[in-house]
């Protein structure tokens, strides 16, 4: 079983700012904050490539907003 974590939280763990982040997606940084606050936001392709750039794979992300529940099966 792997371990899910919120975009911020594995952002960080990764030791990436959000300046860093934005600027590989190609989004100013204030977008990159929104979306990070509200990761359904991001795109299926910016979700892949934030995935790549922190190394995790994107199974482990967590791409719902912070008042989303999750129920595990």
């Amino acid at each position: 079983m792997s371990i899910r974590m919120k975009v911020s939280t594995a952002r960080f763990d990764a030791g990436i700012t959000q300046k860093e982040a934005a600027e590989t997606l190609g989004l100013s940084r204030w977008t990159y904050i929104q979306k990070e606050k509200d990761p359904s936001k991001f795109t299926v392709e910016e979700a892949a490539r934030l995935s790549k750039l922190i190394g995790r794979p994107l199974n482990e992300l967590i791409f719902l907003p912070d008042n989303s529940t999750i129920v595990d099966k």
